[in-house]
């Protein structure tokens, strides 16, 4: 009996596994939990090349740090003429510098210096409801309304927090008040008139009773001369838009003439160079002066005599150059110059002191009497 209930147990069971499903489970893989501070790992980045057409990583932001930059000067802020030297007597000079990336609460300070010493200091903060962040300063000036700025050199240097400002590339910006050599206020040999250009865009006369009317304007006038008629005067239009500063080297100057009673005013000369002081002749036909900057490299100097000869309308001039004349040896590679304005002797002859450079004969250093008359040079003394 018990053998037959032990076969009906295992009949049941085997039947049992054929009509249920077994379900075989996958582990679960646990992570395990360290069980101490986790280490910093160095990871070297892979570099991935940029496929065109697809989009680029963001740049890193530059930062914008406030800056002064390219200062310049001028007599007039509304021209776009700038220049490092002034004629004597000049009122007003305007610092013009551009500037970025500027913010409220910045400290700016200027400091203008007069032949080397501190003459001016001013330090404030950035008015940012005025300026903004980046744009052009053209309302700050030094300036003497009375008599004009003293003769010497001005520096101008620039702060923004301290931080000094590249306004003038490697050095700091400067400019040069001149020291009156060029004529910008001339009295008329019969005493009845007083030309000037004090504001040396505008030739200005006044007669005796303080009257004042306007005969010219033009850029920077300068190196004026009355003819001896007390009638006419001469005088420069000067272009320093290619001055190669400090020196005179660029600048181009035109020669004018202006008619008092009329007040017509005839170009007589467009030059390449700039021109020294007018010298009349005593009748006023003819007019010395030294073209040239005056500068010196080795042998050369760039400096001569210029003479014109003026037609007996007034409105035109034949020039004569110094080397047109004969009686002056040089040898090669050596150059002739005035060592400094001359005088007249009488209607055609001019007295000027000679020199040379490197090979020149210094037995022939001297005086020159120049004979227009005969375009002749002789040396009369040393």
């Amino acid at each position: 009996m018990r053998k037959l209930s032990a076969l009906f147990m295992l009949i049941v069971f085997i039947v049992s596994a054929c009509t249920f499903n077994v379900e075989v489970l996958t582990p679960e893989v646990l992570t395990p939990t360290a069980s101490t501070p986790a280490e910093t790992l160095a990871i070297t980045p892979i570099s991935i090349a940029t496929v065109a057409g697809s989009p680029s990583t963001t740049p890193t932001p530059v930062l914008s740090v406030p800056q002064f930059s390219n200062a310049r000067f001028t007599i007039d802020v509304s021209a776009t003429i700038y220049q490092n030297i002034f004629p004597a007597r000049t009122r007003r000079v305007y610092a013009v510098w551009d500037y970025q990336n500027m913010r409220a609460g910045l400290m700016i300070r200027r400091d203008w210096y007069f032949n080397d010493v501190l003459w001016i200091t001013r330090e404030e903060a950035w008015d940012f409801s005025k300026y903004g962040a980046s744009g052009t300063i053209q309302d700050v000036s030094v300036f003497d309304l009375d008599v004009g700025l003293e003769s010497g050199n001005y520096r101008f240097e620039m702060y923004i927090d301290m931080q000094p400002q590249p306004i003038g590339g490697v050095t700091w910006p400067l400019f040069t008040i001149s020291d009156g050599g060029s004529e910008t206020r001339v009295t008329s040999p019969n005493g009845q008139w007083v030309a000037d250009a004090d504001d040396p865009s505008i030739l200005l006369l006044r007669d005796t009773g303080k009257n004042m009317r306007q005969l010219f304007s033009g850029t920077e006038i300068t190196n004026l001369a009355w003819l001896p008629d007390s009638q006419r005067i001469v005088f420069v239009d000067r272009d320093r838009s290619q001055q190669q500063a400090p020196t005179d080297l660029g600048i181009r100057d035109d020669l004018w003439i202006v008619e008092i009673l009329s007040g017509e005013s005839h170009l007589l000369y467009q030059n390449t160079v700039s021109f020294g002081n007018f010298s009349p002749s005593p009748d006023g036909h003819y007019i010395a002066s030294i073209e040239g900057s005056g500068f010196g490299d080795a042998c050369f100097v760039d400096s001569r005599l210029i003479f014109f000869e003026l037609a007996s309308d007034f409105r035109s001039i034949r020039s004569i150059k110094q080397e047109q004349f004969s009686g002056i040896s040089a040898a090669q590679d050596t150059v002739v110059y005035p060592v400094e304005e001359g005088t007249w002797q009488s209607e055609t002859e001019y007295l000027a002191p000679l020199n040379g450079t490197c090979n020149f004969d210094q037995n022939l250093v001297g005086t020159y009497v120049f004979d227009l008359s005969r375009l002749n040079a002789q040396k009369t003394g040393q």
